[in-house]
């Protein structure tokens, strides 16, 4: 099998889009460290280099990390570190220190939804993230009623999302069979659940249970959670909730009242 397909890599050929996104990050607060996932063959890396004062990217395929280390030390590139590591098996903040830092970064595509929702769950969030993802998930993520979904409702509960850019297929080695987009996400905390007097705990197993079959009614999806369908129904109806409201017609707010 194509290593580079195994892993879902589909490296950035364009160094505009690359510079795009570097430059796009620089508008948001300053932060000390930029976290990179997936460098490939450096094109992000070298513009995020240009840009900021350092970078720290993690790499999963060994060659390429090590085949770029060598590049950036050749064209005297010294404040980039690269990381031979898996992102999802590593202590990324330890990485990091105790430096305020964002995410930017041309993410492979298979962990995209596992991923973003491991930096938001992070004790220590990014203060921001600017990704090349794919073009479905980018307008996924960016959902309003009466098409949300978990992936929307987690990232907007604790930041603000926008498409910035869409990327033609064309842009990337491999070409993969789809375009993509580069989202940012801002404004990264946990004031939502802070002004609303809410736990994140119990919001998202409210969230989970009311999304676990996206086309039945919530009557139904939280029965379980609430302790029947008939309690279902009288949470449903002192929400203010339509009685055959489902899961992807509620905002962020509706949520919480039902979880109040």
């Amino acid at each position: 099998m194509n290593r580079q397909k195994f892993l879902g890599q589909h490296f950035l050929k364009n160094r505009s889009l690359a510079e795009f996104m570097a430059t796009t990050a620089q508008t948001e607060p300053p932060v000390n460290v930029i976290l990179e996932i997936g460098s490939g063959r450096g094109v992000l890396t070298r513009a995020l280099a240009e840009k900021f004062l350092r970078v720290i990217a993690v790499e999963k395929d060994l060659r390429l990390a090590e085949n770029l280390k060598k590049t950036l030390a050749f064209e005297k590139i010294k404040n980039c570190e690269i990381i031979a590591s898996d992102i999802l098996k590593i202590d990324f903040l330890k990485l990091l220190g105790k430096n305020p830092y964002a995410v930017i970064a041309n993410i492979p595509y298979y962990i995209t939804g596992r991923l973003v929702r491991i930096l938001l769950e992070a004790k220590r969030q990014p203060a921001y993230m600017v990704l090349m993802v794919q073009k479905e998930v980018a307008e996924r993520i960016v959902a309003h009623p009466p098409q949300m979904n978990l992936l929307a409702l987690s990232i907007q509960a604790r930041g603000k999302p926008k498409i910035i850019s869409h990327v033609s297929k064309k842009e990337f080695a491999p070409k993969p069979k789809v375009d993509s987009a580069v989202i940012k996400i801002s404004k990264i905390s946990g004031n939502f659940f802070i002004e609303n007097k809410i736990s994140e705990k119990k919001f998202f197993a409210l969230a989970r249970a009311g999304f676990s079959q996206k086309r039945k009614r919530l009557a139904n999806t939280l029965a379980e959670f609430f302790g029947g369908k008939n309690k279902a129904e009288e949470k449903i109806k002192k929400a203010g909730l339509a009685p055959n409201a489902r899961a992807q017609e509620l905002s962020s707010a509706e949520w919480v009242r039902l979880l109040r």
